[in-house]
């Protein structure tokens, strides 16, 4: 057993912290991360700037992936020649889940390494982040389970696609993958 660590705050650009905390606060707001006093596990605050202009919050989770016991039925992720099967559809749709692992809700177990430290205080996680290292399995697994009886549907992670040889089939294959996931939520 890899005992807990508790990472230091890395200092963050003053020029950062309002649109920081800002985003913390809307984090909070939607039910994503929640506010703690204090963790076993505490990593430090990443922040990404994404092409749109805004920031993402990241969890540096490189100490709780050393602990982290792998996923024993490790969901594979699919191989280009599965997710071409498409090739011979004439119509099809790509849809990207936004932020599709934050879709994903974590156990009260699973939240107990999310703990991350910033200049606003100590957070946590309640729903899956990036980083993890099980991460991608786990989520391809639950996007495969949740459509896996569905024709016409290639599934690369949080990117799925829908296609058919006429709009009729293509749209009636999307109306039932779309059924079935908000079923699944």
């Amino acid at each position: 057993m890899i005992p807990p660590v508790i990472q230091r705050c890395r200092r963050l650009l003053l020029a950062l912290r309002d649109e920081v905390s800002a985003e913390l606060n809307r984090l909070q707001a939607q039910g994503i991360i929640d506010a703690l006093d204090s963790f076993p596990w505490i990593s430090n605050l990443v922040v990404v700037r994404k092409k749109t202009g805004s920031i993402r919050i990241c969890v540096d989770p490189r100490e709780v992936n050393k602990a982290v016991i792998p996923d024993n039925c490790k969901h594979p992720l699919p191989a280009i020649d599965e997710l071409a099967s498409f090739i011979a559809a004439s119509v099809f749709w790509q849809l990207d889940f936004s932020q599709g692992y934050l879709q994903i809700p974590l156990t009260e177990k699973g939240r107990s390494t999310t703990a991350f430290i910033s200049h606003d205080g100590i957070f946590q996680f309640k729903v899956m982040l990036f980083g993890l290292s099980t991460a991608p399995s786990q989520f391809q697994k639950i996007m495969v389970s949740t459509l896996a009886d569905l024709k016409g549907v290639s599934i690369y992670m949080d990117d799925i696609v829908v296609y058919g040889a006429t709009q009729e089939e293509q749209n009636r294959r999307f109306l039932l993958s779309w059924i079935a996931y908000k079923n699944a939520k």
